[in-house]
């Protein structure tokens, strides 16, 4: 992507010759999951927020970490412009995996954040509706998210269906991580379940769009 290409829509005022640079936000999801992607979509407004998925299909999260900060560079992202990238990540249930996420976690940098959801990203849209705090598997979330979304598969986009209660949602994610912590749980430990980070994203694009 161009320089001219995010330089849309002169700022208007005395210095007719002053832009305004678009900022991006980059994401990277697990493996061919089109969940994120459905979702992420409807944020693109291309004069305001560029939305763009990185290229590669891993699923773990330090090569997904690693991909997602050389399309950074490639596209030349700074915290300057605003821009961010997100790397989508669900830790499931597998505590074996605890190492890749820590070594994960070492990567972030002020525009490179991991963002997980445990066990799985359809915890975000449950948090749309009710969810309590007690342990649940992937299973478990896609069972209790058709009470709501009866037809729900993971190649569905819901957005049109859920996108009123977004900030129930970001409160209900908080509300997870405020469980965790007064029970003394490591946010970034994979037994921190349930909880989900991609409030943070909303926050960052709703910050961005006002």
């Amino acid at each position: 992507m161009s320089r001219m290409q995010r330089e849309r829509g002169k700022v208007r005022g005395r210095n007719s010759s002053n832009r305004r640079m678009i900022p991006i936000l980059l994401y990277a999801a697990e493996g061919k999951n089109k969940t994120e992607k459905n979702y992420l979509q409807h944020f693109n407004t291309q004069d305001q927020l560029i939305v763009k998925q990185a290229s590669g299909n891993d699923t773990d999260p330090v090569k997904m970490m690693t991909q997602l900060e050389m399309s950074v560079r490639e596209l030349g992202l700074s915290a300057e412009n605003g821009d961010m990238a997100f790397c989508l990540v669900d830790s499931d249930t597998d505590l074996s995996r605890q190492p890749q996420f820590d070594r994960a976690y070492q990567m972030e940098n002020s525009v490179t954040r991991m963002i997980v959801s445990a066990p799985c990203f359809e915890l975000w849209y449950l948090c749309h509706f009710k969810v309590g705090g007690a342990f649940l598997d992937s299973k478990m979330v896609l069972k209790k998210l058709e009470k709501f979304l009866p037809d729900y598969d993971k190649s569905t986009d819901v957005y049109s269906r859920i996108c009123e209660k977004t900030q129930t949602a970001i409160e209900n994610a908080g509300r997870l991580r405020k469980i965790h912590e007064k029970n003394g749980t490591n946010l970034r430990s994979i037994s921190c379940n349930p909880r989900t980070d991609v409030d943070l994203v909303l926050e960052y694009i709703m910050n961005v769009l006002r």
